[in-house]
């Protein structure tokens, strides 16, 4: 069970995330992918190239609100930038959605990047840690990369 937050109660991922979207059944091959970040214009660009590359996005800008997305919209693929407003980081919300759900995959883009960042993402359960700026290609890549490990 994820933890109850003051106005939150604690939530559960269902048994299968990834397997239905909202209105019941997915597109067939097409795969949700969450993005947690809080600066605006990064969280659009990065949405919008996501959506180019025929993923199904939802955005939002907080641990909270990741988490409450995250248990509704059931993601394959969660893109975290390690700094969020609040008090709770990208650090934080993986090691919580990975405790509900061990087989959800993780991707850190982040500025920050220095070894212990990239040490400490891959401790909290992201399988992959990049660095800001990126191009579409570079996480198109490591996508592919984290979405075929078993």
């Amino acid at each position: 069970m994820l933890p109850a937050t003051p106005d939150d109660q604690a939530r559960q991922f269902p048994p299968s995330v990834g397997a239905a979207d909202e209105a019941g059944e997915r597109p067939r091959g097409q795969l949700h992918v969450l993005v947690v970040e809080d600066d605006e214009r990064t969280a659009r660009v990065l949405g919008r190239l996501l959506e180019r590359g025929g993923f199904a996005v939802r955005v939002v800008g907080c641990y909270k609100d990741a988490l409450r997305t995250a248990c509704e919209w059931l993601p394959d693929l969660v893109l975290c930038d390690i700094g969020l407003p609040g008090g709770r980081d990208g650090l934080d919300l993986m090691r919580t959605m990975r405790r509900a759900y061990p087989s959800l995959k993780g991707l850190v883009v982040s500025g920050h990047a220095t070894p212990a960042d990239v040490a400490a993402s891959l401790e909290a359960g992201f399988a992959e840690h990049l660095a800001k700026p990126i191009s579409m290609t570079q996480l198109r890549d490591a996508i592919r990369r984290v979405l075929a490990e078993p």
